[in-house]
């Protein structure tokens, strides 16, 4: 039925169809129930806002009070399409009731389900994007401005940009007008804080006293055993350090921040719905809900810390450390946060990325590869939400990830060099020349002469790049071009030399460097490897000569010192004795 709908149209689906689907919400057979559960949003997708909340929705809210647990579980599985349709006021009250119902369910399978998708209901409450100033556009967190249009992409600030870009400026709403009579009544705030400090350390001071009596009415207590006075001595230091133990513990019980404090510090998200989100990163969650439930929570944190907004930081800023300290040592928990670290911080801003999400990020820089391999696919993004200062200190670390978490260069795990090497060109424009050729070129070089092909093709890209930006420094340039001369060109395995064949193709397509240069650091190499014994090699050459030194008007020209040698070379490779070097040329 809900496929034929869109045929129909929709007046007449509402007048045909819709009054037999409510009919089928209260079969007696379960089954036919649970299949309406699990279609209902995309009824209420089509119905509209006005027809969901006047018809569908009390059918709705009557399966999830269904009496088998499986037609709730579908519920649930429908529950946020159903409310991305109803209007935020029937959202915050009558389907938070609902769903705090199905999180308390007495079917475990209900509640697990319910905690999976408490991240994407909470996050049903999220303001427009023309106030939170990021959208969600095909999987990736975007900026946009009041028009909703994109903004600028923050990713491909470099360092003189980065200089420019103020944060205070441009990621903070404006300061408000000052109001002088105000500020009597802060001084009078703050009074009370400096009060309320002196009141602490008076009760911690009593507490102290406290403690003191209580050992001693213990003494008095166990002298009281004057026929056992071998078992009370025995027994008398167990009971004592128990008791403080206990009398302590619940003094740091009461000076800790409640779950449900934290809730209340907002009033973007109902707050008994964000308690239990609070709730999933405990380890009693674990123990009566799912061993998962942290992995769950930790996947749906971005969307809920979106939600929010920055100023609501505090509500999850302890949640996200136990999240990162993870007290079950759940590597899924960890590799869910490590893909996820730089949306957050993109969320969050600057200030907060150095205060509370960097210190996460650091443990998970030194994890096992499974949780490594998250910071890595996204260590571009991440970085440039940090100042200059700040992201200059991952420089020199950069090399820890050609060596397993072991501490040993593991051959087998090549896609971790081929994904290093990816990560690399897009990080290149955030650093300085001075500072890619003291730490970006000796990975390269490294990942050049890798045994395996897929990473040595994405590190002859790096290098072309890396070039490119080198290309301002001329000595920087030629000291780099003999190290590549060196470990390619004159190598005696076959592999490299064709390398280095397909790293020219490579410069000479980007632009990397100008004509003149290559001309006179590369191009006597290229020529040489012409006559190479290795078929393969020719190949190569061939191919970089017709795609792209043929149509190089310099290269060609007579302004070229080596023009003639040059189209001899081409003229020997399009005659050449294996017919794959003739067919590279067109």
């Amino acid at each position: 039925m809900v496929k034929m709908a869109p045929l129909f149209g929709y007046e007449i689906a509402k007048k045909i169809l819709l009054d037999k689907f409510c009919e089928m919400c209260e079969d007696v057979i379960f089954h036919v129930r649970k299949l309406c559960a699990s279609i209902m949003g995309s009824w209420c997708k089509f119905m509209g806002e006005k027809d969901t909340e006047e018809i569908l929705l009390s059918r709705f809210i009557k399966l999830c009070k269904d009496d088998v647990w499986g037609v709730r579980k579908c519920c649930i599985e429908s529950f946020v399409h159903v409310a991305k349709i109803c209007s935020r006021e029937l959202r915050r009250s009558t389907l938070t009731k609902t769903y705090l119902e199905l999180l308390l369910d007495s079917s475990r399978w209900v509640r697990l389900a319910a905690y999976e998708s408490l991240g994407a209901f909470i996050s049903t409450f999220a303001r427009p994007s023309s106030e939170s100033g990021f959208e969600v556009r095909d999987g990736s967190l975007v900026r946009v401005n009041a028009d909703g249009e994109l903004g600028d992409d923050t990713n491909s600030l470099c360092d003189e940009d980065a200089i420019k870009y103020n944060s205070f400026e441009f990621w903070r709403t404006p300061l408000p007008e000052i109001d002088l009579l105000l500020l009597e009544d802060d001084n009078a705030i703050l009074s009370d804080g400096n009060n309320s400090n002196a009141q602490r350390k008076e009760q911690k001071a009593v507490r102290e006293i406290d403690d003191a009596k209580l050992s001693s009415a213990l003494e008095e207590r166990l002298s009281v055993f004057d026929d056992n006075e071998s078992n009370a001595s025995r027994f008398a230091p167990i009971i004592k350090d128990d008791l403080l133990s206990y009398h302590k513990d619940s003094e740091e019980l009461v000076e800790t921040t409640p779950i449900s404090e934290l809730a209340i510090q907002q009033d973007v998200i109902p707050h008994e719905l964000l308690e239990h989100f609070l709730r999933m990163g405990e380890q009693s969650a674990a123990q009566t809900v799912d061993l998962d439930i942290a992995r769950h929570c930790a996947y749906s944190f971005p969307a809920v810390a979106l939600t929010l907004g920055r100023k609501n930081w505090n509500c999850l800023r302890e949640l996200y450390k136990k999240l990162g300290e993870d007290q079950l040592q759940q590597w899924k928990v960890k590799r869910t946060l490590a893909c996820s670290i730089h949306e957050l911080a993109q969320i969050v801003g600057t200030e907060i990325t150095i205060t509370d999400i960097l210190p996460v990020f650091n443990n998970l820089y030194n994890e096992m590869d499974e949780i490594r391999v998250g910071v890595l696919k996204n260590l571009s993004v991440f970085l440039t939400q940090l100042p200059p200062n700040e992201r200059a200190k991952y420089l020199p670390r950069l090399g820890e990830f050609l060596k397993s978490n072991n501490g040993a260069m593991d051959s087998k795990n090549w896609r971790f060099r081929e994904q290093l090497a990816e990560r690399l060109i897009q990080i290149i424009p955030l650093f300085s020349a001075v500072q890619v050729d003291k730490h970006i070129v000796p990975i390269a070089l490294t990942l050049v002469v890798d045994k395996v092909c897929a990473v040595r093709q994405t590190a002859l890209l790096l290098l072309a790049l890396v070039l490119k930006r080198l290309s301002s420094d001329d000595r920087l340039v030629a000291d780099l071009t003999n190290s590549l001369l060196n470990c390619l060109a004159l190598s005696s395995s076959w592999h490299l030399r064709q390398s280095y064949a397909t790293l020219c193709q490579r410069l000479l397509e980007h632009n990397s460097v100008s004509s003149w240069t290559f001309a006179y650091l590369m191009l006597p190499s290229l020529v040489a490897l012409a006559t190479d014994k290795t078929v393969n090699v020719r190949i190569a050459v061939a191919r970089c000569m017709d795609r792209c030194v043929c149509s190089d008007t310099y290269l060609i020209s007579t302004e070229n010192a080596q023009a003639s040698d040059l189209l001899e070379t081409i003229e020997q490779l399009r005659n050449d004795a294996d017919v794959d070097v003739r067919s590279m040329f067109t």
